[in-house]
């Protein structure tokens, strides 16, 4: 069977000494049953430079010349490995300028040949200063300066007479500016094999690579050419360390040094240097100054941005923004409908599943505008208003339990002693109604059911009921401000939580006394005057007792109101409608939620201290 087309990877431990670098080659059947391997052939990318690894027959071409891959950027590194790399690999692409190869899509077989480095193989990765940090020679346009070896060899050799004299070890008996180079080797290990860069790892040479004398001289020793413009790495949760400054005595070296070349030793002005070296003081300055402003003005940023962060410990921010009493219990309800709420962070919705919630809750307790809602959180309208009513469905499926008639004996074992004194441990609920603004219908018959005598205005109404301890034990439906208050009470389900001996208090407009009678209970109403100019001394007693205790059930509506700032505004019509499939509207969700949050904090009947 021909596998002409066959491709694997083979690793040549042998000539390369590095069992990752790897080599991709063809395996192609011959005739007789055996098998030869080629390496596929290596092409410069660079304009105008037809440097080939092998001719148009296969065979490779001893040319010296050994070609180079485009760095990797180590994104997975330390910032400031991930931040040199990245530089690097852009430089690259700068230099060929190629169009088909850009940062994200270098082609493996695209690469630079030996002839545009200086000394035939790239530099150490680290070592930005090098003139061979990224191809400059020959590269066929002219938007890319080419380097000069003088100034870093410069450079190099007063980095060495530095070392030396912290180590005398290091010394040598060699004189002259160039016998400085050569013993600069030992201090400058070359962490960076001559090979083709591949993957995230620095490779070495491949074969036929030639090298002169000139090319031994290493490019490593990071350590000794610290990167004095490189940024400060910011951890989280640390603080920003400043940047290593330049010794004293190397800067004073390179200002003062007057360097010697060529055989007439004429001495050569290092004006220049001193120039640069005291705009990288500047430049030192000015990144340290904007690194640290950037911290603050990071730090400022978190203090406001709407998470978790900016609730946490400070609870009275969470009652003014939630109606909630604390961060744990704001904490606790997020946990509770976490299961239930949308996917987050999506490419369409950037929030979290606490900042829908904080949104929801945001918008029930200071009643904002959806616009200035979306503007807060960074999001549409629409999609601020599509979690609104999202998590107001998620909120009522997993709160609404709260809302809940408890059995009579766990209401008579905690039965405030005031009841007691005035009507015994018989008194189960106390009822009343209220009424919310809606917008007006544009249907002349819903016009009719909203519109209210009362409050001279459209509203929607709803029976609600407490127990003596001020928790909210039932809430009704909505209903039309036109419906009476015992049309409500005898149409609304609240008949079927009573039980036979209940003691139900309310108010002279729920006349429902035959109709509490026909479930064995009790209603207690104020007494009427009947045609007479006053009451009777017995019926005023009764009547300030009852007053004394009924005005609980208002001081919840106002507290549940007071808390919630939505149900004291215009509701518009879109809340009224009932949602799809189901026989509730939206307001109606909103305010069994309301009233599930409000059981959740302090009662207004019950002291904490009672």
């Amino acid at each position: 069977m021909c596998r002409h087309h066959d491709v694997f990877p083979v690793v040549n431990a042998k000539h390369f000494g590095n069992p990752r670098h790897k080599h991709i080659t063809r395996q192609t059947s011959l005739h007789g049953g055996k098998k030869a391997v080629f390496k596929m052939p290596s092409t410069c990318c660079v304009i105008n430079c037809n440097s080939r690894s092998h001719n148009r027959s296969g065979v490779k071409v001893k040319n010296g010349k050994s070609f180079y891959r485009f760095p990797a950027w180590k994104n997975n590194n330390t910032s400031h490995v991930s931040e040199v790399t990245k530089r690097r690999r852009m430089a690259w692409i700068a230099a060929v300028r190629r169009p088909k190869i850009t940062f994200d899509n270098t082609p493996p077989h695209m690469m630079v040949c030996s002839k545009h480095f200086h000394k035939g193989k790239p530099a150490y990765e680290m070592l930005e200063c090098d003139p061979d940090w990224a191809p400059s020679l020959y590269l066929g346009h002219t938007e890319v300066k080419a380097t000069n070896t003088d100034r870093f060899k410069r450079f190099r050799r007063r980095a060495t007479r530095s070392q030396q004299q912290q180590h005398p070890s290091l010394g040598t008996d060699n004189t002259g500016p160039e016998a400085e180079v050569d013993n600069a080797a030992p201090l400058y290990p070359d962490t960076t094999p001559a090979t083709e860069m591949e993957g995230p790892v620095n490779p070495p040479p491949s074969p036929g690579t030639v090298h002169t004398g000139q090319e031994t001289e290493l490019n490593g020793a990071a350590h000794l050419f610290p990167d004095y413009s490189a940024p400060v790495a910011e951890m989280e949760g640390q603080e920003t360390q400043p940047l290593p400054s330049a010794p004293d005595n190397a800067g004073r070296e390179e200002d003062m040094e007057t360097e010697t070349s060529g055989d007439d030793g004429a001495p050569i002005g290092n004006a220049d240097e001193q120039q640069n070296c005291t705009m990288c003081g500047l430049r030192l300055k000015e990144i340290i100054r904007l690194q640290e402003e950037n911290r603050k003005l990071k730090g400022e940023l978190s203090k406001k941005a709407l998470d978790e962060k900016f609730l946490k410990d400070n609870d009275s921010k969470v009652k003014f923004y939630t109606g909630l009493p604390s961060f744990s219990l704001l904490m606790g309800v997020l946990m509770q409908i976490i299961p239930s709420l949308p996917k987050s962070e999506t490419k369409e919705r950037k929030l979290s599943h606490f900042q829908m919630l904080l949104l929801t809750l945001m918008r029930l307790r200071l009643d904002l505008p959806v616009e200035h809602v979306a503007h807060l959180f960074d999001i549409s309208r629409q999609t601020a208003s599509n979690l609104f009513i999202e998590t107001i469905n998620v909120l009522h499926a997993h709160l609404s339990p709260l809302v809940y008639w408890p059995k009579r004996h766990c209401i008579q074992a905690s039965m405030p002693h005031q009841y007691v004194e005035m009507f015994g441990n018989r008194v189960t609920v106390i009822i009343d109604c209220f009424e919310l603004f809606i917008e007006r219908a544009q249907n002349l018959r819903a016009k009719a059911q909203t519109y209210s005598n009362y409050k001279s205005r459209h509203t929607m109404k709803y029976l609600i009921g407490i127990t003596p301890q001020g928790t909210i034990s039932f809430i009704s439906k909505g209903w039309g401000g036109r419906a009476s208050d015992k049309q409500i009470t005898e149409n609304c389900g609240f008949l079927q939580k009573l039980s036979p001996g209940d003691l139900v208090l309310a108010d002279r407009g729920f006349d429902i006394k035959e109709s509490v009678a026909l479930v064995g209970a009790t209603l207690k109403i104020p007494a009427f005057t009947r045609g007479h100019s006053q009451l009777n001394a017995k019926d005023v007693e009764e009547t300030r007792k009852l007053a004394h205790v009924r005005i609980h059930v208002e001081r919840v509506i106002g507290c549940m109101r007071s808390k919630f700032n939505i149900l004291n505004d215009t509701i518009r019509m879109g809340f009224v409608v009932p949602c799809e499939g189901e026989d509730k509207t939206l307001l109606d969700k909103i305010v069994v939620v309301c009233c599930a949050l409000t059981n959740m904090c302090p009662s207004v009947v019950v002291k904490p201290s009672c």
